[in-house]
């Protein structure tokens, strides 16, 4: 599809740029990058488009069954009671009508996913960029959702029976065991694994095909989508699921991995291009460099969760960059070395 003519309202509209901002993945990010640095000039139209589908998206949570039918009411009272807005001068710009048109066909979407939602057997809980949210379920299992993610249950949520949710993003479990219950187990669903537990406490991380779980106690089973054979894993252990579906396992400190529910985050020997991803998806920020090989570069330290700046500016002291700030990117430069004579 052609961008090129495309304005804000466009590009709010369109399916895969909603499904970028809302839930990016290494295609996307490729494709919307690529694409801005050979059309520079609309770097401004793309934050206001992305303003717009930020500011129209919102959470879900479901309602009491006994509220279904009473939020139902509310919102076709409110469709039949409001009056048609009155036709522009004609001498309005086209440019307004798009505005109008996406707005109407936003506040129509909205309305649709609350149907949806209501008559969902699901309950939804999802963060914004820099969001964090504690969530403890009927079972009194707590799970610390990190920004930017989103978690499903069952609605009909039944303690004694096999427990399962869905993860997009990452999520920290510290999961309550049930000796009693018919089945006990604990099942974490994402798009590459099934992670299952009885009771532990580990970190997981899902985004862009790939999966990460680090086991802090307990013993865990991974099992890929649509296969028996089962990985289990030891204290101490993370492993990862690539996007060439491709398991790894090796030693690490899983306190270093779930540092962030403290508002900490700790990098050892990490790559920048890695670094980098982590602030896109903690806060939505796009970190950028001015030359490729920069991104293979290793960095170890750490940071608070919520001050992107302050790992911003070590990284920059760190390898002698220049930093420059273009809405939400941020461009790596290197510093010009001083000439003496």
């Amino acid at each position: 599809m052609q961008y090129d003519s495309y304005e804000a309202e466009d590009f709010a509209s369109d399916p895969a740029f909603i499904q970028w901002v809302r839930q990016p993945n290494a295609h996307l990010d490729a494709f919307w990058q690529e694409w801005l640095e050979q059309h520079p000039e609309k770097a401004s139209i793309l934050r206001e488009a992305r303003a717009l589908v930020q500011f129209f998206q919102f959470r879900i949570e479901m309602p009491h069954p006994n509220d279904k039918e009473e939020v139902r009411q509310r919102i076709l009272s409110q469709i039949r009671s409001s009056s048609s807005p009155a036709m522009p001068a004609v001498s309005s710009t086209l440019r307004w009508y798009r505005a109008a048109a996406v707005v109407s066909l936003m506040i129509l979407g909205a309305v649709a996913v609350w149907f949806f939602y209501l008559s969902s057997p699901y309950t939804q809980y999802q963060t914004t960029y820099s969001e964090q949210r504690e969530i403890r379920l009927p079972d009194r299992t707590v799970v610390n959702l990190n920004a930017n993610s989103v978690l499903r249950l069952n609605s009909d949520w039944q303690s004694e029976q096999v427990r399962e949710v869905w993860l997009e993003g990452e999520a920290y479990f510290e999961v309550v065991k049930q000796p009693q219950a018919a089945d006990g187990r604990f099942i974490v669903h994402t798009r590459e694994l099934d992670i299952e537990v009885l009771g532990t406490a580990f970190n997981v991380q899902a985004r862009r095909g790939k999966t990460e779980v680090v086991l802090n106690e307990g013993q865990v089973a991974l099992k890929q989508a649509g296969q028996q054979k089962s990985i289990m894993m030891e204290p101490g252990e993370k492993a990862s699921l690539n996007e060439n579906q491709e398991f790894s396992k090796v030693r690490v400190n899983p306190e270093r991995y779930a540092s962030w529910k403290d508002n900490r985050l700790f990098f050892d020997n990490a790559r920048l291009s890695d670094i980098f991803l982590k602030v896109q998806d903690i806060h939505g920020y796009r970190v950028r460099v001015s030359k490729p090989e920069l991104l293979q570069k290793q960095f170890t330290g750490s940071c608070p969760t919520d001050d992107v700046n302050i790992l911003i500016t070590a990284i920059a002291e760190t390898f002698n960059l220049r930093v420059e700030y273009e809405g939400d990117d941020i461009i790596f430069y290197p510093r010009q070395s001083s000439q003496t004579n």
